[in-house]
């Protein structure tokens, strides 16, 4: 009997995976009808072949759960990207259309304290002292001279004289510009008023973040 268990049991696993021969097949279940050792035997395989089965199946969900994970992180991520992208972009616009227009009034050399005074306080009224910025001629002049630092001999002609002229500036809105320039029409004092506009928005966003 031992050794038609021995027989029997190095073909359970043939038998049981279903690629045992006939032969083999009829052996096999002539003696499981008599052995309880086998059948028990054939049971644990059964129990065994299961629990793989159930860790396979749970290490495969795990699997996919680990990349559905991953695929929502980088979806956030990306989205999270995207929207500080299109803000950053809405903002310089924005930020474009407030300040990429400008008004450039160049003053007279004659220009009195009274009349000085008289165009800031309008500007100030019109546009917010914020938005105005005031260069005055040993101002420009000194601009200059830093520019030309280390080559002092260019700036000789400029020792006795400053061909410079002071000069009011005013970020403005695209809508305020002819407002403004209506205000400033017959003003004493002003020599010349030009007007233009940044071609770049980040360019002119990078410009005022580094002027503030």
């Amino acid at each position: 009997m031992k050794k038609e268990c021995e027989i029997a049991q190095d073909l359970l696993f043939c038998y049981y995976d279903g690629i045992a021969s006939n032969s083999s097949k009829e052996l096999v279940e002539n003696h499981l009808q008599i052995c309880e050792d086998c059948r028990q035997a054939l049971m644990d395989m059964k129990k065994d072949k299961n629990k793989q089965d159930s860790q396979q199946e749970i290490d495969y969900l795990g699997k996919i759960n680990q990349k559905m994970k991953r695929k929502t992180i980088i979806t956030i991520i990306s989205l999270t990207i995207l929207t500080i992208f299109v803000i950053g972009n809405l903002y310089i616009l924005f930020s474009f259309y407030q300040n990429g227009y400008q008004i450039t009034i160049t003053l007279k050399d004659e220009i009195s304290q009274e009349q000085l005074a008289n165009i800031k306080q309008l500007l100030v009224m019109q546009c917010g002292e914020d938005k105005i910025s005031y260069c005055s001629k040993e101002e420009a002049l000194n601009q200059v001279k830093e520019k030309f630092k280390g080559k002092e001999g260019l700036m000789n002609s400029y020792a006795q004289e400053n061909p410079f002229k002071a000069t009011i500036t005013i970020k403005v809105k695209e809508k305020e510009e002819k407002e403004i320039l209506k205000l400033l029409e017959n003003l004493e004092g002003i020599g010349n008023i030009t007007t233009n506009t940044a071609d770049n928005p980040y360019l002119c966003f990078v410009s005022n973040m580094l002027k503030n």
